[in-house]
């Protein structure tokens, strides 16, 4: 069963960017992920459906893919990427607090890496 993937339907349609190809079957609008690969090996993104020839409806991952082509057209910024510490610094403190996490060091057998 093949896996769905949420389409904007609802924003108006874009220009289909110049590296991206359609699959004319399906409707899809991909991109090509590995340059330094020939084509046939390269793997492949969706990126949204094919509204025309020229056209498309995005999905999220034309928005994290191009977040300037993004805002360009819908006016709002496409989502960034955040790195979050808040669980892994909880539970480092607690663990460092009650000992736990030497116990786990000389338990486990991983040495570090120089």
């Amino acid at each position: 069963m093949k896996k769905t993937r949420h389409v904007f339907k609802n924003n108006a349609e874009i220009p289909i960017p110049k590296e991206a190809y359609t699959n004319r079957n399906g409707g899809e609008v991909r991109v090509y992920l590995d340059p330094d690969v020939p084509r046939r090996q390269s793997r492949t993104m969706v990126i949204g459906k094919m509204a025309s020839a020229t056209t498309m409806y995005p999905n999220a991952n034309f928005r994290m893919r191009y977040p300037d082509l993004w805002e360009e057209h819908y006016g709002e910024k496409g989502p960034r990427h955040y790195v979050r510490f808040g669980a892994y610094l909880a539970a480092l403190s607690a663990g460092t607090e009650t000992g736990l996490y030497g116990v786990l060091q000389g338990a486990l057998p991983i040495s570090p890496t120089p």
